[in-house]
């Protein structure tokens, strides 16, 4: 399970990478377009100059036909790259769908760390680059149990691998759960239950499990139990169970009588 994470978490990485790529491209079209409008601002046009009609008299046709061609001929040969704003359009259309990815991911970070924090009730967790080689990182998940310090996922104990690896699962509408709470102690399986009772709105869950903190909080309890080298099972609704448990006890109870109408 581990390895498809880290897997999940390289492929994210590698998109990052690709929009860092794009992000670096539109700025440099931008810093170009910039370059060249500056230039056309030391190349601007001087404002227009009336001659008196003396002035004009004393001018040479010539002269002037001879500015003219030179005047023309800069004109024809600074043609305006209309190119680059077709490309620069195309740059800045993938810049913004990649502003919306790294924002979707940065959300999913957060969201991560929040996840983490309701879990293990304070505590860390960070997502980072193995190496900084584009072509050869990988995704690094470090978690920092409360109390303790920052470590990677891959060097905690089985119960601080379960509360790392499952808020990074992906949603999915059925879960099936051996035994994941087998290496954690008291309190930790009772947070382990009630972060699963939250999760059941939107998915159902199968947990094997021999923790009674674990199984008080189930919809419905199987149990599987052996006898005569034959395994059987029990099935019933721990609700329903209680209720009729209280009523018992309370119809037994001559003074709570009344409570029992």
């Amino acid at each position: 399970k581990l390895e498809s994470k880290k897997e999940e978490l390289d492929e994210i990485k590698e998109k990052f990478d690709e929009k860092i790529e794009i992000i670096n491209k539109v700025r440099a079209i931008e810093l170009k377009i910039q370059n060249q409008i500056e230039d056309l601002e030391r190349d601007e046009v001087q404002e227009f100059q009336i001659y008196t009609d003396d002035e004009l008299d004393a001018m040479d046709k010539d002269t002037l036909q001879g500015e003219i061609d030179i005047l023309k001929e800069k004109t024809e040969n600074a043609n305006p790259n209309l190119n680059i704003l077709k490309e620069y359009n195309i740059y800045e259309k993938e810049y913004k769908l990649r502003q919306k990815d790294l924002k979707r991911l940065h959300l999913s970070v957060m969201n991560l760390k929040e996840m983490y924090q309701r879990i293990v009730f304070g505590g860390n967790a960070e997502l980072e680059c193995d190496n900084f080689d584009p072509f050869y990182d990988g995704v690094i998940f470090s978690v920092k149990p409360p109390k303790k310090s920052w470590r990677k996922i891959s060097d905690l104990s089985g119960g601080e691998k379960f509360f790392g690896s499952s808020i990074c699962s992906a949603p999915t509408p059925i879960y099936v759960m051996d035994e994941i709470d087998a290496a954690l102690d008291f309190r930790n399986v009772s947070i382990v239950a009630n972060y699963i009772k939250e999760r059941i709105r939107d998915a159902q869950f199968i947990v094997i499990s021999l923790h009674d903190n674990m199984s008080e909080l189930a919809d419905h309890l199987v149990g599987v139990f052996k006898t005569d080298d034959q395994s059987k099972s029990v099935t019933f609704n721990p609700r329903k169970f209680q209720e009729l448990t209280l009523s018992k006890i309370l119809g037994k109870d001559p003074l709570n009588k009344k409570l029992c109408v």
